[in-house]
């Protein structure tokens, strides 16, 4: 397709009268096996929106269907589809001697693999979109958000062609091919979240309204563009004013451009077509195993998300050849545009619509039937008989101290007031983090297994616990209860979030027998409810980056639950939580500073609400392979002993595995590498630093260690 030029006589010649010129040549190539055209999936779409693989005629009347081109030079795409058709039809009349093998393929986008990820030179309407909606001179389009749009990948388009002409060499018949993704695509599920959202990968945020109404619309450019041009324009005639003048003049530009633009994106994203693709999938199913490896042009093995990513990637990577970040991280999905929520977003309050549906399975059991049940355990009791022979206590008053640490320690979590936090905190999330990656792999095998799970993050951030339950919920994993310190059960309005969202408090440090064994109780009847639970196995937040050692205490009462059969099974994951950029990192840099450490309090979290509205970018989540609690039991008694039991030596190995498999996939960020140079070189070149980084991230890309692509 042709685009040095907009004109339609020029358009007719180079499409239309140069392609039987190249036919007259191949006419009198002796030894010629195959001519393959290159048409378009929209050639009869003025008809029916279900468009075959066969070849249409146009009309008998070719020479007025040239004259209406000319009569209308604005409407390129619409031209040159008609031309096609045209073309279609004229080589069918010709009787040609050798096999012609049309394409035709829908809207063609950037490269999916080959010769690299989100490689693209050129626009077509859709990327034409994204790249003046990313500039901000397209803030409006004509386009029904509910329609499928059906894009394909060069490299898929420029492999068909390739097979197709192989499999059709020496039949001396005509053969159409659509390259369609036939409503695979994230586009086709929802047009409106691609528009509005994944621009973000330009580190930008633009706003673009999807206009249904033409009539609305044109109204809305009016009001808009139109009608400040017009009164610039008058008050530069006004006042004489050069700078009027020549601001009229740039928003004449734009306005012209964003004209451009929807007239081309309009013509396909208010019409939806169904494209017949069986040619291409009977040359899909002719292929062996080494040419489907080779030649991919299967589109239902294309992960779409990750394609959509790199296709912005590529405008501003390779079309506008501008600096911007790599779109994701291999085997990472952002969940903050994942399937679930694009499902949801292109409808009114999606997000809010996303929360309702994610907490549907929310668990929230009476907590006050759970505290009876706690309070009158056989373990409890002998704890209080205990305490009051040690303290010389009365039986009503060390019950009445074991009521109050319950109600210290419970969760009170109740679903609507969780679902209204979970949606502000969703909110902020997505303010705060253009991306929060989750490694696919671990998330399908969580969604293998029922649970219960105990999730044992490590520690950097306050917010840990927040980004793991949103990668939960996107998708579709049960939210866990969280063990949080008892220092935020003394902050107001802290403490009532976290309580009635189903977070509960242990207090560190030393406690009573009541208390200890009152907590463990606690642990075991929300586990025998079924529930999953998450905790920090490091107890605390690193200040330094590094891991620290892990406790062993919640392990240990885990393994007590299993051992003594109040749950039947349990499962391990080990959760590895990495940050382009952490939240408290300044108050860290304090505190090696010599400044005190400050205790969490009211005062300090209000001081700290200015920070989320700052951008700390990205930030990764790699769920572990879960360790079934059976299995490690299994392999941890000898084999000479036929029963279960617990020692002192398998609560430390399982806390140091966990521990071990989330420092093997911590994700290492090119900031983290800077800062490893700088520690050991305290004077360095800019040179010089990045030739040590390139020597550093070869070295761990070679031990295959997980960094962020850059």
């Amino acid at each position: 397709m042709d685009k040095s030029s907009n004109e339609p006589e020029e358009l007719i010649q180079e499409n239309y009268y140069n392609t039987f010129k190249l036919l007259e040549l191949a006419k009198n190539c002796k030894h010629l096996k195959v001519f393959v055209q290159l048409s378009t999936a929209y050639v009869n779409n003025i008809r029916s929106t279900i468009i075959k693989e066969k070849v249409y005629d146009p009309s008998p009347n070719k020479t007025k269907i040239l004259n209406s081109i000319r009569r209308s030079p604005k409407e390129y795409f619409k031209n040159y589809i008609i031309l096609n058709s045209l073309i279609e039809h004229k080589i069918v009349d010709m009787k040609l001697n050798f096999s012609v093998v049309i394409i035709r393929p829908t809207l063609i986008c950037s490269s999916y693999k080959k010769p690299f990820p989100g490689w693209i030179d050129s626009l077509n309407p859709l990327t034409a979109a994204h790249y003046y909606i990313g500039l901000r001179s397209v803030k409006e389009l004509h386009a029904n958000p509910n329609i499928s749009l059906d894009i394909i990948p060069v490299d898929i388009c420029a492999n068909v062609i390739l097979l197709s002409a192989m499999y059709q060499a020496n039949k001396k018949s005509i053969e159409v091919f659509h390259v369609a993704s036939k409503r695979n695509n994230l586009i086709g599920r929802s047009l409106h979240h691609n528009i509005r959202h994944l621009i973000d990968m330009a580190n930008i945020k633009p706003k673009v309204s999807l206009i249904s109404n033409k009539q609305i619309y044109d109204a809305v450019f009016f009001l808009k563009r139109q009608l400040p041009i017009l009164l610039y324009d008058l008050l530069g005639l006004i006042n004489d004013n050069s700078d009027i003048k020549k601001k009229s003049k740039s928003m004449k530009k734009i306005a012209d451009k964003a004209s451009e633009v929807n007239a081309a994106f309009e013509y396909f994203a208010n019409t939806e077509w169904i494209f017949d693709t069986s040619n291409t999938v009977e040359l899909r199913n002719k292929l062996c195993k080494e040419d489907v490896e080779e030649f991919g042009i299967d589109v239902s093995n294309v992960n779409w998300q990750q394609y959509i990513f790199n296709n912005i990637y590529g405008l501003w990577k390779y079309f506008a050849s501008k600096e911007c970040d790599l779109p994701y991280q291999s085997g990472f999905e952002n969940v903050l545009y994942c399937e679930n929520r694009l499902k949801l977003s292109s409808k009114p309050f999606g997000n809010a619509r996303f929360v309702l549906k994610a907490k549907e399975s929310f668990d929230a059991s009476s907590y006050k039937l759970r505290r009876i049940k706690v309070l009158n355990s056989k373990a409890v009791k002998e704890a209080i008989d205990k305490y009051m022979i040690q303290n010389n206590a009365t039986h009503s008053k060390v019950n009445k101290l074991a009521e109050d640490y319950i109600q210290q320690i419970e969760t009170r979590a109740k679903k609507w007031y969780s679902i209204l936090t979970i949606l502000i905190t969703d909110k902020v999330l997505r303010q705060m983090f253009m991306r929060i990656n989750t490694n696919l792999l671990g998330v399908y095998e969580l969604k293998k297994i029922e649970g219960p799970f105990i999730f044992m993050p490590n520690h950097q951030s306050y917010i840990d616990s927040s980004i793991i339950t949103c990668a939960l919920m996107s998708y579709d994993i049960k939210s866990p209860f969280i063990i949080a310190a008892e220092e935020f059960s003394k902050i107001p309005i802290v403490r009532t979030i976290f309580r009635y969202t189903g977070a509960f408090f242990i207090k560190r440090g030393d406690t009573d027998v009541v208390y200890r064994v009152l907590f463990k109780e606690y642990v075991k009847e929300v586990l025998m409810e079924g529930n999953s639970l998450e905790f920090f196995i490091e107890g605390t937040r690193t200040r330094r980056g590094k891991l620290m050692r892990p406790k062993f205490g919640i392990i240990k009462t885990i393994m007590e639950a299993y051992l003594e059969e109040r749950i039947k099974e349990a499962y391990i994951v080990p959760v590895s939580v990495s940050y382009e950029r952490v939240l408290e990192a300044e108050s860290f840099v304090q505190e090696f500073e010599g400044k005190a450490k400050e205790l969490e309090s009211f005062k300090r979290g209000l001081f700290a609400l200015g920070t989320l509205l700052e951008s700390f970018r990205s930030v990764y989540v790699n769920f572990g392979s879960p360790i079934k609690l059976s299995s490690y039991f299994k392999r941890s008694t000898p084999h000479n002993n036929s029963v279960v039991t617990m020692n002192a030596k398998n609560i430390p190995i399982l806390g140091n595995e966990v521990l071990h498999r989330i420092a093997d996939n911590i994700v290492i960020m090119p900031t983290g590498i800077v800062a490893s140079i700088m520690l050991i070189k305290h004077q360095i070149l800019l040179s010089e630093l990045a030739e040590y980084f390139n020597i550093i991230r070869k070295h761990l890309i070679a031990k295959k260690v997980q960094i962020v692509r850059f």
